[in-house]
């Protein structure tokens, strides 16, 4: 099973995890409504997949 941290980089260098999802399809539609947002615009998201 596929599993991806969603990773919230802002403009000033803070990383924060916006949550776990179990398909890169889910994680994709989550940015886009994130990216909608205004006080998000700027923000850089990253997917990336936990340790094994």
């Amino acid at each position: 099973m596929d599993k991806f941290y969603l990773q919230e980089r802002r403009p000033d260098g803070e990383v924060s995890t916006v949550g776990l999802f179990y398909s890169r399809e889910e994680a994709e539609e989550v940015i886009a409504e994130l990216r909608e947002l205004p006080d998000k615009q700027g923000c850089e998201y990253v997917l990336v997949r936990p340790p094994e």
